[in-house]
């Protein structure tokens, strides 16, 4: 009895060693840190508690438990706050973990590994390193992605089967009590935000809680547009500053004796357009007509005088 009893308990071990060593920290991670703040902002709108028959629980996560006592104090240093050792990654803090507070797992019949679910959070796509400045160039973007996506290969049915599935997550992890109108409303609304990306379209767009709230592509193109409206401005005004300049120096400048005895030629000998001609010509019409009205009245003057005579 005991024998057998040993060797029971040797199968437990080994099967819990081999589901905790095949269970990616990394995949439960990345699963983990989707659903939180991807769905979590969902349940706290509508203040809803995530149901224990959601299979993405942190009840029923297998390292909830651990990631809650680890604490990043800076990039290359990692706190356990079991023990308060200090760690250069979350590698190796990881490995503490496994090697000393591996009884601080969730062991029970409903623990879940969250990395099993990979698959409908795409593990594959948010796994990859942040892009750094140099493939923030709109140009060589395009290719980067390109080759980012000939590495894994997936059709169509692959991806109806996983919104499938994905479909089913969702219900189970919206409660039951709640009125159908919002059920419907949470079911969109998680959709949208898992499910919707299993496409050909969108498989590797990011989801919106990892798309920068700056789009660096816009405030490229804006400054440029910027850069040009002030140049444009600048090239503007200078030509203005110039024109104002000549037109100064023009009127400041003084007339030469040439250009004067020339002016003067002209008005003197175009009777037809000389200001001086027309001038003479109008005041000795003036005078003429003055000479023949007195010539009139010296006329009817001196013929009374003749006839009384």
């Amino acid at each position: 009895m005991n024998n057998l009893t040993f060797i029971f308990f040797l199968l437990f071990l080994i099967h819990f060693g081999y589901c905790n060593k095949s269970c990616s920290r990394e995949g439960s991670r990345i699963v983990r840190d989707y659903f939180t703040r991807a769905l979590g902002p969902i349940y706290e709108k509508n203040q809803l508690a995530i149901p224990l028959e959601c299979v993405l629980s942190p009840m029923r996560d297998l390292y909830y438990r651990q990631e809650l006592h680890k604490l990043k104090v800076s990039n290359d240093k990692w706190l356990c706050k079991y023990c308060n050792k200090t760690f250069s990654s979350e590698y190796y803090i990881d490995l503490h973990f496994i090697n000393r507070h591996n009884n601080t797992l969730l062991q029970n019949e409903q623990s879940v590994c969250l990395s099993d679910y990979c698959s409908i959070f795409r593990c594959d796509v948010l796994k990859r390193p942040k892009r750094s400045l140099k493939s923030l160039n709109p140009l060589a973007r395009g290719s980067r992605i390109t080759k980012k996506k000939s590495k894994r290969v997936i059709n169509e049915q692959q991806l109806t089967v996983l919104r499938t599935h994905c479909s089913s997550l969702i219900n189970r992890c919206i409660p039951q009590n709640v009125p159908r109108d919002v059920r419907v409303k949470l079911q969109h609304q998680m959709y949208a935000e898992v499910c919707a990306y299993l496409s050909l379209m969108r498989y590797f767009e990011m989801p919106t809680y990892r798309k920068p709230l700056v789009n660096f592509t816009i405030i490229f193109c804006l400054v440029i547009f910027i850069g040009m409206c002030l140049v444009g401005i600048g090239v503007v005004t200078h030509s203005d500053w110039k024109l104002d300049e000549s037109e100064d120096y023009q009127s400041d400048k003084p007339l030469s004796d040439e250009t004067i005895s020339t002016a003067t030629s002209l008005l003197s000998t175009d009777p037809s357009n000389g200001i001086i001609q027309s001038c003479k010509n109008t005041g000795s019409s003036v005078r003429q007509r003055v000479r023949f009205q007195s010539s009139e009245g010296e006329c009817q003057h001196s013929h009374p005088h003749h006839h009384h005579t």
